[in-house]
């Protein structure tokens, strides 16, 4: 394919959430560019597959790319070149290696032919950038993004943004970036395009301070060449082949049967009500499917629906964002509404809830504390959605949610526990306005029912085992003076604690439940029986997520990896300034361990994760339902789970503790009900006989959190 290289005259700024980022951009500068340098923190052979027929030309005129990206390091390989232990070069050689050779997407397989190919034709030039671990924090990445394009007639384009050198980064994620050209009238465009190349040839020429740059290792090298297309008749087949490649069509989504069920039970109740799903089992999927089918029966095109989020971009609606953006039609639009959105973003949010597309749905993801700041202008959604909807039961919330959307016609509420513990009052507003439970996919029923028709069920199954650990002298003296607050707080006759959450307690009582609860949940024992375990599953650990109370009893956890001398593990909590950073590690399973607090309960996938070790174990269900829901998504064979659960209880005997020890009872009974380990049952039975708590009073409770009663 050939161009008028005048024909291609990039504007200044691009935003691919309202411009065409490959055909209106990548591929008509690829057409007759003939040298391509490029900074990149994340780069995929996937790139080649987005613009194939440009990148034919691009060989074929015997066009140059010279790209810096980086790898992601384990916190082992990063120890170990600070030790100089290994050399880089080894390091990347082997992780990189693995990598390829993991890969079984023919179609990928592929891409990486065409490197080959250019590789060995001098036509592609790789550089791997590491921040220095001894100057940079061990979790640092590269994550330069420039590129800088070479034209006849010595014309130069230059961009810089957020765009990665991936097919998903030009045609599928949400990206931004400055663009210069060398012929603009404006002076700055020439300083900005020299600047770029500065910052180019400094790390080409491994001359920064803070970022280590190697050549590609010679065994990666020749790996890629060994696979490349070995004349150009296999090379133009190999292009061929690709381009009817399904790498980047839009996915294609099928309802599991109780996602199917869910919709009907929705459609049924007229479009009003709240779905009652277990974690893992696909809530947004339904809720799309729901879409689709209230495009068809209500209004196909014009609707604004509003989707309220608990978090932004790091986590829940982040994930809402990026799944829509995958789904949606052609002319729908998509924007998430935050704090740390964009004025642009906003901007054209706002207009669009005034002016919806005509051929097409807008899609509106807000957080909870940007509902205020939205300019609604008394204009309802069709259709609004409450996703993790337990969190909007108190006063303060209803009342914002009710001010804004009272009269919308059409609303979803989407919860694995949207009844509020300790909080009826608070479960009755969530009721009141998003409609009554409509249907309920509990954890057992999901473990026992397949996707669709021969596929693996939705929930894993999973072993469970139960450690208790005695309370210090010190602990023990805290938890009975935080009993004798509750009793003087309360002031309904029945146990707080034994009333699984049916009534409403004063802020005291809560706060003195809650301090009483805490001591438990951080018995210093329990570190020591920790360390016990790590020694005892080590060895046969690949992914395994740990929960904390919070960030003090996180860094004793930390503590403990290194007495033991462990080191691929990473920490995500509030704390931590690189959070997606530490998540990546963990999903791209370069970290075995993944160490965290509240802030992993709602909104992660990880369902290649087998392994959870409950330090900390709430006895609110919302919590401990949603940490177990974490490690139970299910995918094709998948192991079986374990679930390691190290608890304290008081071993003084006092009729004051019956609220703590039941509470603390029932849930362990929950774990073991889902479990294949009913044999742990014998471990609470001393603490049973002692406060006469029953069997089947455990199992009532319980069967009571499913059905909602």
């Amino acid at each position: 394919m050939s161009q008028n290289p005048d024909a291609f005259d990039p504007k200044s700024s691009w935003d691919s959430d309202e411009d065409e980022l490959i055909d209106a951009f990548y591929r008509p500068a690829m057409a007759t560019c003939v040298k391509y340098q490029r900074l990149a923190g994340y780069f995929s052979s996937t790139t080649f597959a987005v613009v194939i027929n440009e990148t034919v030309g691009f060989v074929e005129r015997g066009g140059k790319m010279e790209l810096v990206t980086s790898h992601t390091l384990s916190k082992q390989d990063v120890e170990q070149i600070k030790k100089a232990v290994e050399k880089p070069e080894e390091i990347l050689a082997k992780n990189i290696l693995a990598e390829l050779k993991a890969n079984n997407n023919p179609d990928i397989a592929k891409c990486i032919s065409i490197m080959g190919y250019m590789l060995a034709n001098d036509q592609l030039e790789i550089k791997i950038a590491i921040p220095d671990p001894v100057v940079n924090h061990p979790q640092s990445i590269y994550h330069q993004k420039t590129g800088i394009m070479y034209f006849p007639d010595d014309k130069i384009v230059t961009f810089s943004g957020s765009v990665n050198e991936t097919g998903a980064g030009w045609g599928g994620n949400i990206e931004d970036f400055k663009c210069f050209k060398s012929w603009h009238p404006d002076k700055t465009h020439t300083e900005l395009i020299e600047a770029d190349i500065r910052k180019f040839e400094k790390f080409w020429h491994n001359n920064a301070t803070k970022t280590q740059v190697h050549d590609l290792p010679e065994a990666v090298k020749e790996h890629l060449i060994k696979a490349r297309p070995k004349s150009t008749q296999e090379f133009k087949k190999t292009i061929s082949e690709l381009t009817t490649s399904a790498l980047f069509k839009k996915p294609k989504l099928d309802p599991w049967t109780c996602q199917k069920d869910g919709v009907d039970a929705f459609v049924k109740a007229d479009f009003n009500g709240i779905l009652k799903m277990a974690t893992g089992t696909g809530k947004t999927s339904t809720t799309y499917f729901i879409f689709k089918q209230f495009f068809h029966d209500k209004k196909s095109t014009g609707n604004r629906v509003l989707i309220i989020v608990p978090t932004g971009r790091d986590r829940v609606g982040g994930q809402w964002e990026s799944f829509l953006r995958d789904m949606k039609e052609q002319n729908d639009r998509v924007y998430l509404y935050t704090s740390d959105t964009s004025v642009q973003d906003k901007n054209d949010a706002k207009d669009s809830w005034a002016t919806p597309p005509a051929n097409g749905n807008l899609f509106v993801i807000i957080t909870m504390g940007s509902i205020v700041n939205f300019p609604f202008n008394g204009i309802k959604p069709d259709l609004l959605v409450g996703d993790e909807v337990h969190g909007y039961g108190t006063e303060n919330a209803m009342s914002t949610i009710k001010n804004s959307f009272d009269g919308t016609p059409y609303r979803l509420g989407l919860s694995a526990t949207p009844e509020r513990f300790y909080d009826p009052d608070g479960t009755k507003r969530i009721t009141d306005f998003f409609g009554n439970i409509v249907y309920t996919l509990c954890l057992k029923d999901a473990q026992k029912q397949p996707k669709l028709p021969g596929l693996e069920n939705v929930l894993s199954e999973y072993l469970y085992r139960l450690d208790f650990v005695p309370l210090t002298e010190d602990e023990e003296k805290r938890v009975e003076y935080w009993t004798r607050k509750i009793v003087a707080e309360t002031s309904s006759e029945e146990d707080p604690e034994t009333s699984e959450g049916k009534i409403t307690l004063s802020e005291e009582a809560k706060k003195a439940c809650m301090k009483r609860s805490e001591v438990c949940k951080k018995a210093k024992n329990k570190l020591e029986k920790f360390k016990e375990l790590l020694q005892e599953i080590d060895h046969e650990t690949k992914n395994c997520l740990i929960y904390c109370q919070d960030t003090f009893q996180a860094d004793d956890v930390v503590k403990v990896f290194q007495q033991l001398g462990i080191v691929d593990y990473t920490v995500y909590h509030y704390r931590i300034a690189a959070r997606d950073v530490a998540l990546d590690l963990f999903k791209q399973q370069n970290a075995r361990y993944l160490i965290s607090v509240a802030s992993l309960n709602e909104g992660l996938d990880i369902p290649q994760c087998t392994m959870l070790i409950l330090l900390s174990s709430s006895a609110n269900p919302r919590e401990f339902i949603q940490r177990r829901g974490r490690v139970l998504r299910n995918i094709p064979n998948k192991s079986l789970v374990k679930i390691f659960d190290i608890s304290a209880l008081p071993s003084i005997f006092n009729e004051g503790y019956a609220g703590l020890v039941k509470s603390r009872l029932v849930q362990i009974w929950e774990f073991i009900n889902a479990s294949m380990s009913a044999e742990q049952k014998l471990k609470i039975s001393d603490y049973r006989q002692q406060y006469n708590i029953d069997e089947q009073d455990l199992q009532d409770i319980v069967d009571g959190w499913c059905h909602g009663n």
